[in-house]
């Protein structure tokens, strides 16, 4: 039996690292998932590694993160779903859409 422990290489070091929904949905009442994604979070700075909490629905899941140090946040706190046309803005022939908030 063996314990599985997740490894970032330095030489394929990603710029970010994504927290599924599943370790941040309700993680106010998992002492289990906070411990685990604060770990995580701390071995992601450790490596200049930016992360970001998908799925905050409440407030008390985006004070966690932030408390956490996360740096961005992705969920229906943020807003609901709109179409494309809604966040695209042109900009000197680029387009550009906003999927994540800054949380830290």
């Amino acid at each position: 039996m063996f314990a599985a422990q997740p490894v970032i290489h330095a030489e394929y070091r990603p710029d970010f690292v994504k927290f599924d929904m599943s370790l941040i949905r309700h993680i106010q009442h998992s002492s289990s998932r906070r411990h685990l994604v604060q770990s995580l979070v701390k071995t992601c700075q450790e490596l200049d590694v930016q992360t970001i909490a998908e799925g905050l629905e409440s407030s008390e899941e985006v004070r966690l993160c932030r408390s956490f140090g996360c740096d961005w946040g992705q969920g229906y706190y943020f807003g609901r779903p709109e179409p494309v046309s809604h966040y695209v803005a042109i900009e000197n022939g680029m387009a550009r859409t906003a999927e994540c908030k800054l949380i830290c």
